[in-house]
């Protein structure tokens, strides 16, 4: 207990005698101590040390501490101005710092929490600055954190370290994107490109990694975030968005024809080779969302009757082969 309290009176002494020398501190006006990179530079030496000290003595709690330091040095050194590439830059280099720590040292609770507290500052920053930040920029931005939960799990998998926190990382990552995906400005083919994308990678990873249970995972996530844009772009479809966007209806159902068939794909591919759990659910509910989906779409009724019995006829016939006697009782129901 002493060694912890005195551990975190020393780092926040020192993460505190850096911010009061920096241009945000108390005595800055009267005496110009540090300029902001100087203050940053000390703040980070602080977290590097910390961090060193903690794993040589193995001491959890210390870690944790510089944590907290690391995850609030660009709050104390804020300007109120929106430097994107720096402010999540330098949270892609503490998420993959604590997490490599974390891996190293078997300390599943700073998995999470460095996780967590990055994703929540991400979120804090999109919610003030991004509506006037560069797409694509957030975009590869928000696909650099996801992807470094994937490479987490992945690792955490193949190396048997941390993987209780497996789940963890597919989880939060996927979701934290999905709702960035909302919130930006994408047109719709590029809303379900990106959605597309990441229906692909979980998959792959599933079969891959032979992870039964994620490609159920995956496809709920994309029906969820498919559901969503359309509300969305059905309360913002006024005279201009329809201008800007297109025939933005047509580019949905084509997009959700290549999800379903993704998804059918996958399971039908996962049944074979006996992957996956719930090959014939996930195709019945792949199929009968995509058709749900169609019917909140606006477009030609000849188009929507030749859309629902192709996919019906092709659930159908992938029934009859595999001999899913339910599957094909229940896609005639839906049908």
């Amino acid at each position: 207990m002493f060694a912890t309290g005195l551990f975190s009176v020393a780092t926040v002494l020192l993460y505190f005698i850096s911010w009061v020398a920096s241009p945000n501190g108390l005595y800055t006006p009267e005496y110009n101590i540090l300029s902001m990179e100087m203050a940053f530079a000390c703040m980070c030496a602080v977290t590097v040390l910390g961090v060193a000290m903690a794993i040589r003595s193995n001491f959890f709690p210390g870690v944790v501490f510089t944590l907290v330091g690391a995850l609030a040095t660009p709050l104390m050194l804020s300007t109120g101005e929106n430097h994107q590439v720096a402010f999540l830059s330098y949270l892609l280099v503490v998420n993959a710092g604590y997490l490599l720590v974390s891996f190293w040292r078997r300390w599943p609770g700073l998995a999470r929490m460095v996780t967590l507290g990055t994703w929540v500052l991400v979120f804090g920053w999109f919610s003030r600055y991004g509506d006037e930040s560069p797409i694509g920029l957030t975009a590869g931005f928000a696909w650099a954190f996801a992807a470094t939960g994937y490479c987490a799990a992945v690792f955490a998998a193949r190396s048997k370290r941390l993987m209780i926190v497996r789940r963890w990382f597919l989880v939060l990552g996927t979701l934290c994107m999905g709702v960035i995906w909302l919130g930006l400005e994408f047109s719709p083919a590029e809303y379900c490109s990106h959605v597309f994308a990441v229906a692909a990678v979980l998959c792959l990873m599933s079969l891959r990694m032979s992870w039964r249970d994620l490609s159920a995972g995956s496809l709920g996530w994309t029906l969820v975030l498919m559901m969503g844009g359309l509300a969305k772009y059905k309360l913002t479809a006024d005279m201009s968005g329809a201008v800007q966007w297109g025939n933005w209806e047509h580019q949905m159902w084509c997009f959700g024809w290549a999800l379903a068939l993704w998804h059918i794909g996958v399971a039908v591919f996962g049944h074979r080779r006996k992957l996956l759990n719930w090959p014939e659910e996930q195709i019945l509910v792949a199929a009968t969302a995509m058709t749900w989906l169609w019917l909140g779409l606006e477009i030609n009724e000849a188009l929507m009757l030749v859309s629902t019995f192709l996919l019906t006829a092709l659930v159908l016939a992938l029934g009859y082969s595999a001999r899913w006697n339910r599957t094909r009782v229940l896609m005639l129901g839906a049908a």
